[in-house]
């Protein structure tokens, strides 16, 4: 008898499936908007191989990238492999995003926030309680903000998973859309 696999979220392909496609780019906004806590009036799909500017360059794919009516780009990623030195690649990720905006002859103040969102299957900050934590460029010592460029996400589903009953507490959209996740992948390992 054939058993049925279920194929969990956090899968790549399956990520892409759900989120990458013309045809879900009204749940891609909905989760989009969850994460960043802010409302999206439209959203474009792009391609997601990053321009090389020599043959030397090392070429990168990223998972699903937007670009939204304002002109900022998104890079959301879907990793389960922990990775010592990834946030490392979320920052190359980002740079070059961020780098490949402009063509001879532009103006900086044509370039437009990038945000790098990383959802991560894996403790990624030991010692952290909270599962989503959100970057920005700071000033060490008095904490304000040199640019708004610079946008980095990550949430680490294992920690949202010891957190459950948080769901049922809020009508927070995110909450609900990492619940749907980390459920389908703890039904998936049990399976």
């Amino acid at each position: 008898m054939k058993q049925e696999t279920l194929m969990k979220p956090t899968n790549d392909l399956v990520f892409k499936a759900l989120f990458g496609q013309e045809s879900s780019k009204e749940y891609l906004k909905s989760l989009l908007e969850a994460i960043l806590d802010a409302k999206i009036s439209d959203l474009t799909l792009v391609d997601p191989v990053l321009k090389i500017q020599d043959l030397d360059d090392k070429s990168s794919i990223l998972d699903i990238k937007v670009l939204t009516s304002e002109r900022e780009q998104i890079d959301l990623e879907i990793q389960i492999t922990n990775q010592k030195h990834y946030s490392n690649r979320s920052l190359y990720y980002w740079a070059r995003m961020y780098g490949g905006q402009l063509e001879n002859g532009q103006q900086y103040r044509q370039l437009k926030k990038a945000i790098c969102i990383n959802l991560v299957d894996f403790v990624h900050f030991q010692g952290q309680a909270d599962f989503h934590n959100s970057f920005l460029i700071r000033e060490r010592n008095k904490g304000f903000t040199l640019t708004d460029h610079l946008e980095m996400h990550f949430i680490e589903l294992p920690k949202f998973g010891y957190n459950k009953e948080k769901v049922l507490e809020t009508g927070n959209a995110l909450f609900h859309w990492l619940f749907s996740c980390v459920m389908q992948t703890d039904l998936a390992k049990r399976m």
